[in-house]
């Protein structure tokens, strides 16, 4: 069976209304890339029909909406006439024509997973290798934007009374930050998870000073610093768990992660690996180098790469 069709279309999909303030300025709506893989034949009736998404931050995946469809009408003539169970070909034919641009790929390599699936009859969990935990992950993280600690703390207990047990507090203002994260842990007490996410714009000093003093509330944090260096440097200075996420894109960031173990956690997520295939690849590099992974999405995303 081969890839004989492939069908683009795009869709901007409204966000729902967060209290807060974002780190960036806010769209109102969210550039979405849907790929559909026909093998089989055109018609679904004849064959098989998978469905990959993929969204467009340009400040985060380096793609505007425009930049997602022009990349993903690229790549699509490259992968007709290839067997959809061909995933390291196709990875290769994307990565041959066209550098970069991972969110596009992901699109596509979801895609080939969904037919790949619906052709064996099998999760996908099994085409990566099989189930290895019994009980599902108890809990999804819910992103908190900057607001006074009270209302915030207000925000993540009415998440908390939802089933919420994970809340990323964006880092924006170090005066305010540490009596945010304060409020937050007081509202949930200690089964919640708090992640401290600067998104890499404090510096080394100001990175260690904060975090120590964000310590006694139990936190992990998040991309204090940008850069491989700058994540070793903070990790090795403090006690509290680092994770890395804007520095960990590719297989190649991970495996410089891991040789210089510049984090305890490494966010891995399909936009930025470009899919299931290479996100595998670096959840298995991690786990060789006991580093943990955190499986996240961006914002954005349909249900179906989520």
């Amino acid at each position: 069976m081969k890839i004989d069709c492939i069908e683009l279309f795009r869709a901007d999909i409204p966000f729902r209304p967060v209290s807060g303030a974002p780190y960036r300025a806010w769209d109102e709506k969210s550039a979405v890339i849907i790929v559909r893989v026909h093998a089989g034949g055109p018609d679904a009736a004849r064959g098989v029909v998978g469905t990959g998404t993929a969204t467009a931050i340009g400040f985060y995946l380096g793609l505007t909406a425009g930049s997602l469809v022009d990349t993903a009408a690229t790549l699509a003539p490259y992968l007709l006439g290839l067997s959809p169970f061909d995933i390291r070909r196709a990875h290769q034919q994307m990565d041959h024509y066209v550098r970069g641009n991972q969110a596009a790929k992901a699109a596509f390599d979801i895609a080939l997973y969904d037919v790949m699936g619906k052709i064996t009859g099998r999760p996908v969990y099994d085409l990566l290798g099989g189930r290895t935990q019994n009980e599902p992950v108890p809990t999804a993280t819910f992103a908190l934007y900057a607001d006074e600690p009270e209302q915030m703390a207000q925000d993540v207990r009415a998440r908390f009374e939802e089933g919420f047990r994970a809340f990323e507090v964006k880092m924006t203002d170090p005066r305010i930050d540490v009596e945010r994260v304060r409020a937050i842990r007081d509202a949930v007490g200690d089964e919640a998870t708090l992640i401290a996410d600067a998104n890499g714009h404090w510096t080394v000093k100001d990175a260690i000073r904060i975090i120590n003093r964000l310590a006694p509330y139990d936190v992990l944090v998040e991309e204090p610093c940008h850069g491989i260096t700058a994540l070793e440097e903070v990790r090795r200075a403090v006690e509290v768990p680092i994770i890395a996420d804007e520095t960990c894109h590719t297989v190649q960031d991970a495996a410089e992660i891991a040789r210089r173990r510049a984090a305890d956690i490494v966010s891995i997520k399909l936009m930025k690996a470009g899919g299931l295939w290479r996100a595998h690849q670096i959840a298995l590099l991690f786990s060789c180098a006991f580093i943990g992974c955190l499986i996240v999405g961006v914002r954005g995303e349909t249900l179906v790469s989520i």
